[in-house]
Order: C-alpha cells, then sequence, then structure tokens
C-alpha cells in the first residue's frame, strides 16, 4: 500500500505528464484545423465544378445545331 501512496506522490510532482498532454492537445487542434479545411475545400472545389459543369451545358443547349 505505501508503494502505491509513493507512486501517487510521484506522479503528483511530475510535469511530464502535463507537457504530453499540452503536446496531444496540440495535435488534436492542429489536425482537426486540416479536416475543417479539407471539406471547406472539398466544398469549394465541387461547387466550382457543378457551375464549370452547369455553364458548359448552357452553352451547348444555347449553340446551333450543325446539320451539314
Amino acid at each position: 500500500m505505501s508503494n502505491v501512496i509513493a507512486r501517487v506522490r510521484q506522479l503528483k510532482t511530475d510535469k511530464r505528464g502535463i507537457a504530453a498532454l499540452e503536446y496531444v492537445l496540440l495535435a488534436a487542434f492542429v489536425a482537426f484545423a486540416i479536416v475543417a479545411g479539407a471539406a471547406t475545400f472539398g466544398i469549394s472545389v465541387k461547387n466550382y465544378s457543378n457551375n464549370l459543369g452547369n455553364a458548359v451545358n448552357n452553352m451547348n443547349s444555347s449553340a446551333p445545331a450543325n446539320n451539314n
């Protein structure tokens, strides 16, 4: 039992766990920012390609037919 108490006291004064936690939180924030940025970029690319496709379809439908 005294070994457990000694270990708890040692962990209480050990600051390495706090630094590790800070790095984990920082990595999680960076990962979240990357995922959010990629999702936003993906939506922008999708909208751009849809608009481009609609513009091409509109040009094809309004072009005069070539009946040679």
